[in-house]
Order: C-alpha cells, then sequence, then structure tokens
C-alpha cells in the first residue's frame, strides 16, 4: 500500500517539476534560438540546459535527504508523543542508515534528469528563427498530432478503463474488495485512460471550428486546448493528488482492529513489551499464560 502512495506522489512530483522547469525554458526561448543563431548544435545547447538542470537536481537531491530526514525524525517523535491514538503504540524509532540515504538521493537525482531530459527532448529542434521571431507563444504554432496518434486516444481510454472496472468486478467477485494491489493497480489504468480521453478530447476542440457564438465553457476548453501538454500535465498532477487523498481515507483503519492477525498492521502480536529476561512461552496460548501465573 505504502509503495503505491509512494508511485503516485512520485509521479505527481516529476510532473510538477517538468512543467516548472518548461515554464523556465519558454522564458529563454529567444536564449536558445541565440545560441543557436551562432552556430551551436542543438545536442550542444540541449547539454548545455541537462547540465543546469541537473546541478539543480543535485542540490535539491542533497537538500531534500537533509530534510526529509528532519521531517521523518519529527512525524515519528510525533507519533510516539501528540498522535500516539493515530498508531496505538509508542513503540516506533527512526532508522537511517547511510547508504540508503545516498541510494535515495542519488535515485531521485538519476530520476530528475531523466525527466528534464524528456523536457529538453524537442526544445532545441525548432529552428533558430522561429525561436527568435515568436518567443514563448511558440508553442502554440506545434502543429497536431498525426491521425494514426490522433486515434490512439480513444483506444487507450477504452482499454484502460475496461482493464480497470475488469479488476473491479473481479475483486468485488472474488471478495477481494480490500487488497491494496487491486485498488492501486485499478486507479492506475483509471488515471491512464482518463488522460487519453482528456487528450482526445482536446484535441477534438482544437481541430473542431466555432460555430456560432462560443460559450464560456468553450473558450475555456478551447484555451487548454492550446497548450495540450501542458494542460494535461496539471490534469495528471491534479489527479495523482486527488488519488492519493482519497487512498489515505479509504485505507484508513483502526489500529487494534485484528490485532492477533498475521496481516494486520500488529503482525499478530496483540501486546507490546520489553522484559529483562526472555518469554519462552506462548502468551497467545492458554497454557503460556498459566505458566506465567497471568490471567485471561
Amino acid at each position: 500500500m505504502f509503495l503505491g502512495f509512494s508511485f503516485f506522489l512520485i509521479v505527481a512530483a516529476l510532473i510538477l517539476m517538468a512543467l516548472l522547469f518548461q515554464f523556465g525554458l519558454e522564458q529563454r526561448t529567444t536564449e536558445v534560438g541565440t545560441l543557436l543563431a551562432l552556430g551551436f548544435p542543438p545536442g550542444r545547447v540541449r547539454l548545455l540546459l541537462l547540465g543546469e538542470g541537473s546541478a539543480i537536481a543535485f542540490l535539491g537531491g542533497v537538500l531534500g535527504v537533509w530534510g526529509g530526514t528532519a521531517y521523518a525524525r519529527v512525524m515519528v517523535h510525533a507519533l510516539t508523543t501528540i498522535w500516539r491514538d493515530a498508531v496505538g503504540t509508542s513503540a516506533l524509532r527512526f532508522h537511517a542508515t547511510l547508504p540508503t540515504l545516498v541510494i535515495g538521493s542519488l535515485a531521485s537525482v538519476l530520476v530528475s534528469v531523466v525527466t528534464i531530459g524528456l523536457v529538453l527532448r524537442k526544445q532545441a529542434r525548432r529552428p533558430a528563427r522561429q525561436l527568435l521571431a515568436e518567443g514563448a507563444e511558440a508553442e502554440s504554432q506545434i502543429p497536431g498530432l498525426k491521425g494514426s496518434k490522433r486515434r490512439l486516444g480513444p483506444w487507450v481510454a477504452s482499454g484502460g478503463g475496461g482493464l480497470a472496472f475488469g479488476l473491479i468486478g473481479w475483486a468485488l467477485w472474488t471478495g477481494e474488495s480490500a487488497s491494496a494491489e487491486i485498488f492501486f493497480s485499478a486507479g492506475a489504468l483509471l488515471l491512464v485512460a482518463e488522460l487519453a480521453a482528456m487528450a482526445a478530447l482536446l484535441t477534438a476542440f482544437e481541430r473542431g471550428s466555432a460555430s456560432g457564438r462560443p460559450t464560456l465553457g468553450v473558450i475555456g476548453l478551447r484555451g487548454c486546448a492550446r497548450r495540450r501538454a501542458r494542460s494535461l500535465a496539471s490534469v495528471a498532477s491534479l489527479a495523482c493528488g486527488s488519488f492519493l487523498v482519497v487512498a489515505v481515507g479509504a485505507n484508513r483503519q483502526e489500529a487494534g482492529r485484528n490485532a492477533t492477525k498475521r496481516s494486520s498492521g500488529t503482525g499478530g502480536f496483540a501486546l507490546y513489551g520489553e522484559s529483562t529476561l526472555p518469554v519462552l512461552r506462548d502468551l497467545n496460548t492458554p497454557a503460556g499464560r498459566e505458566f506465567f501465573g497471568l490471567d485471561d
């Protein structure tokens, strides 16, 4: 379950980072066009911008490790004191090792650099004349998707939605309605399906011709269709955040519920205690409790 939470949170963060980097590139369109006009190869320009983004990503990774460690310590302390009722125990300790922190930092930097590289993939391929003449408005002149790609959106939306509802139906049929794996798998498929449907809708509005007096809603949709990638990224980021809020509320469970089951949050231990001597008998059995003189 926590893996699913982390996945959607990371996706939302990467989308937001890509948006911010794209906004920065749009403000530097004239600079990129000038470099191309001076004879810099497009690959060299992309490499320069990638180096700048990588340096910022590395600094963010280092600061993120420090800030994340401090935040985790504060959260664990709060869960063992003022928020103790949320977990039902005070036996929580913060634990971190240097290799784990280093691997996490390097992984975050690597993912960030790859995301920045994807954003830069087409930036320096545009002619210098276009970048210098149109500036940040050049994006609106990018030609629409080819026919084959336009037709792919409805198919992806239908396939993803069908698989998602199939998983939901199978979970209800087999009684696995509380499975976190099915929950997040169906959520991810629905997210992909809805984004594909949104892309198809924006493409239709972009290609459609205005008939009569447009309403405020139509004007808003045409404004979103003017820059499809930015609109889809905003929708995906908000969708991931909304899904996380719903997922946290739907998967909230009482800390002491089914405490004796191994699948529960307690690991099957209803009680937690510390002793100076080893407990060699199982206190969950009547014989074990009788051996230590404990009442049921």
